[in-house]
């Protein structure tokens, strides 16, 4: 048996930078009586550490098993917010950001629209969060090996330039000889002869 939802929705007005087109106490009365939304709030600045001490606590001390940032975009603080819940205790994937800042404030004129869209918005990221489950992450060694697909001149500079990071290159060519286009003698010895200068 499932695990009851317990979400939390914390609406950000961005310093008033969103709530002046959106209608916060609008959006906290259609939510509050949800089943699974244990607490709706309106904060100023999520992303100030006194508030973000605060947004931790609540979801620890209400136990939240979901939470929903109405906010900025996830480019803009998605990395922000997934750490703030991983210290919190609850894994990153229990975490769904709804951007009202772009997706309406931006987008619609009248407080009216720009509230409608928000809610359809939020009730979107509640369907979503209602469905997600902890996910495991692992870091994984990546190896600094380099694979180089063409012998002509800009593979073989690729090749050198990798080489001298310290990285291990791999040179790949289709043909019998290196140089690609411009395989003419004179050419490729002047090349031979500056990739042993460059190893010196």
């Amino acid at each position: 048996m499932h695990q009851r939802k317990k979400i939390g929705i914390f609406l950000c007005s961005c310093g008033n930078t969103i709530s002046k087109t959106i209608n916060f106490k609008e959006i906290i009365d259609y939510f509050k009586s949800f089943n699974e939304v244990e607490l709706i709030e309106e904060n100023s600045f999520l992303c100030k550490p006194e508030i973000l001490i605060g947004f931790k606590k609540k979801i620890k001390d209400n136990n939240l098993n979901g939470v929903i940032v109405a906010a900025c975009s996830l480019q803009l603080k998605g990395t922000f917010f997934r750490k703030a819940l991983e210290e919190a205790r609850l894994n990153f994937n229990l975490l769904s950001l709804v951007n009202l800042r772009e997706q309406c404030t931006m987008t619609y004129k009248g407080k009216k629209s720009t509230t409608k869209s928000a809610i359809d918005l939020i009730k979107g990221a509640l369907r979503r969060i209602k469905l997600q489950q902890p996910i495991a992450s692992k870091t994984v060694k990546i190896k600094q090996n380099a694979l180089v697909i063409g012998g002509g001149v800009a593979g073989l500079q690729t090749a050198i330039n990798l080489s001298k990071l310290g990285h291990s290159v791999v040179l790949l060519e289709r043909e019998s000889f290196l140089g690609g286009n411009v395989n003419s003698e004179s050419l490729f010895n002047c090349f031979l002869l500056r990739m042993r200068l460059s190893e010196e």
